[in-house]
């Protein structure tokens, strides 16, 4: 018996089987009828979108569908890890995935499987924007805060006279880290260490 068309297709599409000829040495047939039967070669696709605009979080939304026809994969199965996600009963061929992260990249990793395909392997990474945000937010106003500590920490500091308050002094070093100063306005004398 050979057929009409090659049992192995690379095109994506429905093909027509039939059968063209038969050779039968044992019986002697010449004349024969044949059905014909429609085979549709076809691929899955499957486009993942990850969200990670939300901090801590990742949404990601796997869209299966066949190739000949855009229709969708809803029989299939997500696996992630040892977790099954089947379709969207909502929006078929359409599989949901959600869980936390706190890293500033995530990875996601899984298969995807519909029987009588191969098994289609799932491994996209990609930044965490919402956590990074986060991140440089936090350094940006950790590193503000040390930044203004050590600006007022340096700023000279006001020395006034303990007596009448004035700030018109005049100031000896007269040891390593010990300065005298007189008011000029009362004429009292102090000591600071510095």
């Amino acid at each position: 018996m050979i057929l009409n068309n090659d049992l192995v297709s690379y095109d994506i599409g429905p093909v027509t089987y039939s059968v063209s000829r038969i050779i039968d040495s044992k019986y002697g047939l010449k004349s024969f009828s044949s059905n014909s039967v429609k085979v549709i070669f076809d691929k899955i696709r499957t486009p993942l979108e990850i969200d990670t605009i939300i901090p801590f979080t990742v949404k990601a939304t796997l869209r299966a569908y066949y190739e000949s026809d855009n229709s969708p994969a809803a029989s299939g199965i997500l696996m992630i890890g040892d977790y099954k996600l089947y379709s969207e009963k909502d929006q078929p061929g359409t599989y949901l995935i959600s869980y936390p992260e706190i890293l500033p990249v995530t990875r996601l990793t899984g298969r995807f499987m519909v029987e009588g395909f191969n098994e289609i392997k799932i491994d996209k990474t990609i930044a965490h924007m919402g956590n990074i945000i986060i991140y440089l937010t936090a350094i940006t106003t950790i590193s503000a805060l040390i930044i203004h500590k050590i600006t007022v920490s340096k700023k000279p500091k006001t020395i006034t006279c303990p007596r009448c308050g004035s700030t018109h002094y005049i100031g000896i070093k007269i040891a390593p880290n010990v300065w005298e100063y007189e008011c000029q306005s009362c004429g009292k004398r102090w000591y600071v260490n510095k």
